[in-house]
């Protein structure tokens, strides 16, 4: 059951993960108890206008793992 929640973690935050990868920033998270959290860290040459609030990358990320249908507690975003 735990490798299906990462599998669905995986295809749900794929997107973000792209576009912020883009940008040159990297996305890892982790699902410990239903908290999940999201780790954004910044790669040499990262375009710091481009990072939007942590508040829109909370909805972002709430959005995605709830159209997968993944129950959650709650959302922790860390990032730079």
């Amino acid at each position: 059951m735990l490798k299906e929640v990462f599998i669905l973690l995986d295809e749900a935050l794929k997107d973000i993960h792209e576009s912020l990868k883009h940008d040159g920033y990297e996305l890892k998270y982790n699902n410990e108890e239903g908290v999940i959290n999201i780790f954004i860290t910044a790669g040499p040459g990262a375009c710091a206008e481009c990072l939007v609030p942590e508040s829109v990358i909370k909805q972002m990320v709430a959005k995605k793992i709830s159209e997968k249908g993944i129950l959650y507690k709650q959302i922790k975003i860390h990032m730079p």
